[in-house]
């Protein structure tokens, strides 16, 4: 199975995925990518008021995706 590699950019700085996760396609490493969106969100609200999120799904050579996500707290 081919590896794929999540790289998280959370405003502006990124962390880099070393290990990379063993899926079956680009599309199982894409639907990946969005089931883990929301919940990675909701951890960085905890620490931030403002944050945006962007998962880069790569093979190791080329940027096959990218998903993004942004979570922005008003307070009224």
């Amino acid at each position: 199975m081919p590896r794929f590699y999540f790289h998280k950019h959370i405003n502006g700085q990124t962390v880099p995925d070393r290990r990379g996760t063993s899926l079956r396609n680009e599309n199982e490493a894409c639907a990946h990518a969005v089931r883990c969106t929301p919940l990675t969100l909701r951890k960085l609200a905890k620490s931030r008021k403002n944050t945006y999120l962007a998962w880069e799904v790569s093979d190791g050579e080329r940027t096959i995706f990218v998903v993004r996500g942004k979570l922005v707290i008003e307070r009224r």
